[in-house]
């Protein structure tokens, strides 16, 4: 009997309504393949990625660009100029001042006359500001003497012998009980061959620099290097520390000593940041950000629009097929809801078959029977 009500009703079934069904089932699922919740929200995913790219390809050409980069180097350099020539400065005016001794009578009157060399070197260190010692030196005393202040070690007298020859020395720094002592050397009379003596200063080097303009830590480094032509390079004078955020950019010159000193200036990475506008570098990812966050925003709004209208239509169908028992199907804008819709139809549809093809009604939500009682 069932299986005979079944064949019965799909014998009933008119072909053009099984074409028809035919027919909207795939005009169905395209529409809800367009409304699904990933296509709706993709042009708002894709917007968003796209800022998100904006955004990464301006940092990185604000970070790259030639222009940048110009001016951080520009800026070291300065730094490095600055301090270079108030060195060169420095060591320019002590090389006046050691040649003005070159011709002193009380001087020539001293070497000639070994005896009056102790007193001549107290005179002269009383008029040279910030000596610790002034040495006078002919063929008979040039030998090392550690029992001065400082000490005249075998570097210092290979400084004297070498402007006994009368070539053309420079500023020295050396290095003695872990102290950096700067000497000067001057040839005192003689011939273009050789000088009747020599007149040796000696600075501390420290206090030489100490008037130097301080460098705050934040800026970089400043490091004075000393290099003879067999040796390496040796610290003799830092300022500053460029410490762990130091950049990769270093600048040097040389100071007018024979290229014996060197000036070498790091910078920080704040200094280099600080070497464009930073307002407008911030300015263009605020930009970014905003926009970004308002097309999420606008697509959460539209989202939550979409569901409250959806739902509340999935809600009024149900209701609808409770009490009436049938009720066309509503057009959602969500695949997820027409998905829904379309699963309680058929088994609602299935369950009024079942109970049509058990109790032989005709409505079973209707109430409505046919047939003759026993």
């Amino acid at each position: 009997m069932k299986l005979f009500s079944k064949n019965k009703e799909k014998a009933n079934t008119p072909p053009e309504a099984n074409k028809r069904k035919n027919e909207l089932e795939p005009e169905k699922e395209s529409k809800s393949s367009k409304n699904s919740l990933l296509k709706l929200s993709l042009p708002f995913i894709t917007t968003s990625f796209l800022v998100v790219l904006l955004m990464a390809v301006g940092i990185y050409f604000i970070s790259t660009d030639p222009v940048v980069k110009e001016r951080k180097a520009t800026v070291t350099k300065l730094y490095t100029d600055f301090y270079a020539n108030l060195v060169a400065l420095k060591l320019s005016e002590l090389n006046k001042l050691r040649l003005s001794f070159s011709k002193q009578n009380t001087i020539l009157d001293a070497l000639s006359d070994t005896a009056l060399i102790p007193t001549e070197e107290i005179r002269l260190q009383a008029t040279i500001p910030g000596a610790l010692s002034v040495n006078l030196f002919t063929d008979k005393n040039m030998k090392p003497d550690l029992s001065t202040s400082p000490p005249i070690n075998f570097a210092a007298i290979d400084l004297v012998r070498r402007t006994m020859r009368q070539d053309k020395v420079y500023a020295e720094a050396h290095l003695i009980d872990e102290r950096w002592i700067l000497r000067f050397a001057s040839p005192i009379g003689g011939s273009e061959s050789k000088a009747l003596g020599v007149l040796l200063i000696n600075f501390e080097f420290d206090q030489y620099m100490s008037n130097m303009p301080p460098l705050e830590d934040k800026l970089g480094q400043l490091r004075l290097t000393q290099q003879f032509a067999t040796g390496s390079a040796t610290t003799i004078w830092q300022q500053g520390d460029a410490g762990l955020s130091k950049s990769d950019s270093s600048q040097f010159s040389y100071i007018d000593n024979n290229n014996l000193w060197k000036l070498h200036f790091i910078a920080t990475k704040e200094l280099e940041d600080g070497a464009y506008d930073q307002t407008f570098f911030f300015g263009i990812v605020g930009v970014f950000l905003i926009l970004s966050a308002a097309l999420s925003l606008l697509g959460h709004l539209l989202l939550s629009r979409l569901l409250n209208r959806d739902s509340q239509a999935f809600f009024n169908y149900i209701n609808r097929l409770i009490t009436r028992g049938s009720n066309p199907e509503p057009t959602y804008d969500l695949d997820i809801f027409t998905q829904m819709s379309s699963t309680l139809s058929e088994n609602i549809s299935h369950a009024r078959t079942r109970l049509v093809s058990q109790a032989g009604v005709d409505d079973v939500f209707s109430g409505n029977k046919s047939g003759t009682a026993d």
